[in-house]
């Protein structure tokens, strides 16, 4: 959407340091590196970089148009360009997607939740997609930085927004709706995450249900796994219309006569429509089904719904299947707290059917006190689950290596790592064909880097 400087000046209480107060610009940006000259660059103080360091960069490369923060200094005079002056840009960057936003009226769909929002979010957008034009968050863009710019990229040609929100302390999911006034709302879980800022299950329910309390428009929708104790339990407050979907409860969307395959789940959408995904993981289903409710509000036929699931495919490093010299990798990298660690390993141990089965666990960050003791159950978990290899790695995951030994799992077949190359390192050692070979991990963890290293002694 074109926005022009009196808008920005008026939003911000910027000043117009240079250039023309008429100009207006629809495309930006805050990475000089892919910067377009058509596009206005908004210079972002991060923890690691100074967008303000950059500025001759995105000069070089065209750009004529510049948000900067009060107090930053420009080493060379920017000729021909407008130059904004702000308090704060990142606050500026949330206000002027707020602009764009109320620019169109579309249905906006923000979905939230402990785990899933990824690869609901993309679920419910290959769906809607067969009928609209739809935007969405690229890859996991979805905090105070990549949902605004998510929003900057609004058009008049887009039907719906659906938009993935994230967060870690309480607050950040009301300020994001600030931004994206969603009037359909969608909470996959809720999981004990964040609790190094979130303290306790409680808190985390309530910083999610954030979504919900702060929908917009009469016709506002909240979507809800009924089988989640925490949505159920505040659910009953809330006074608006609500969907629910599940697998134990009764539900409007209810998953019947399942099946888990190899590498394929069916069910049936209550007991009448046939859905098959080529995925593995049987917590997949929740996605699909929270997806399924937020399409039908639309009216997309279950042959439209069929069609779209059968062809979907899980973002990177979510459950990803990697065929090596006759084993089975499962790249699950992206991210984990206990609830998806123990799923995932749930997952390993369901589809060795005797295969054998190697666990590569990383640390799970953000979870304070708590830490130590809820590594050491995933450690219970996986001694109990019949793994028959764990592989850790990192200071935390040490305790998940405690945790197998304490509960009885041979010492020789777990193992103590503290580097990626270290880790991959004994996975080859170990590795047998027809091996079946899970990765997960907390992000900054990076696990996908144990899965590069373990393929390149394979392919170079």
């Amino acid at each position: 959407m074109r926005i022009d400087v009196n808008s920005i000046l008026r939003s911000s209480q910027g000043v117009l340091l240079a250039g023309d107060r008429n100009a207006s610009v629809c495309d930006f940006s805050i990475d000089s590196r892919v910067i377009k000259p058509y596009e206005a660059f908004i210079a972002i103080k991060g923890k690691r970089y100074d967008g303000h360091d950059f500025i001759i960069d995105a000069y070089k490369k065209g750009v004529r148009f510049f948000i900067i923060q009060k107090n930053s200094k420009i080493k060379t005079e920017l000729k021909d360009s407008v130059l904004i002056k702000v308090e704060d840009t990142k606050k500026t960057l949330a206000k002027i997607a707020h602009l764009a936003r109320k620019q169109v009226d579309i249905p906006v769909i923000a979905i939230t939740g402990s785990c899933g929002k990824t690869t609901t979010k993309e679920m419910t957008a290959s769906i809607l997609e067969s009928r609209f034009r739809v935007l969405k968050n690229i890859g996991t863009q979805n905090n105070e930085i990549g949902l605004p710019l998510t929003l900057l990229r609004l058009r008049k040609e887009h039907n719906i927004a659906i938009l993935e929100m994230g967060m870690n302390h309480p607050g950040e999911i009301t300020n994001l709706n600030r931004i994206a006034l969603a009037n359909i709302g969608a909470i996959t879980c809720i999981y004990p995450v964040h609790l190094k800022y979130l303290k306790d299950i409680k808190n985390i329910a309530k910083a999610k249900w954030e979504l919900i309390r702060t929908l917009r428009g009469k016709e506002r929708v909240a979507i809800l796994n009924n089988d989640d104790n925490n949505l159920v339990r505040l659910s009953k407050r809330y006074k608006g219309r609500i969907v629910t979907f599940g697998i134990k409860n009764k539900s409007d969307f209810m998953a019947t006569d399942i099946q888990v395959g190899k590498d394929q789940l069916i069910f049936k959408v209550n007991r009448k429509e046939k859905i098959s995904l080529n995925l593995i993981g049987e917590f997949n289903i929740y996605n699909a089904l929270c997806a399924i409710a937020v399409s039908r509000l639309f009216k997309i036929s279950f042959d439209n719904i069929r069609e779209s699931l059968s062809r979907f495919k899980p973002p990177p490093m979510r459950m990803n299947r990697i065929k090596l010299n006759g084993m089975i990798l499962i790249n699950d990298g992206y991210n984990a707290n206990p609830e998806s660690m123990d799923l995932a390993i749930q997952t390993l141990s369901n589809l060795a059917q005797g295969r054998r089965s190697i666990a590569v666990c990383c640390d799970m960050l953000e979870l304070g006190r708590f830490s130590k003791e809820l590594h050491l159950k995933i450690g219970q978990k996986i001694a109990s689950s019949g793994i028959d290899c764990l592989i850790t790695m990192g200071k935390e995951a040490f305790f998940i290596y405690e945790g197998a030994r304490r509960s009885g799992m041979d010492r020789s077949r777990i193992y103590y790592t503290k580097t990626a190359k270290e880790a991959a390192s004994i996975l080859k050692e170990i590795c047998q064909p027809e091996d079946i070979i899970l990765f997960k991990g907390s992000r900054s963890m990076k696990p996908e880097e144990i899965v590069k290293c373990f393929i390149s002694y394979f392919t170079h």
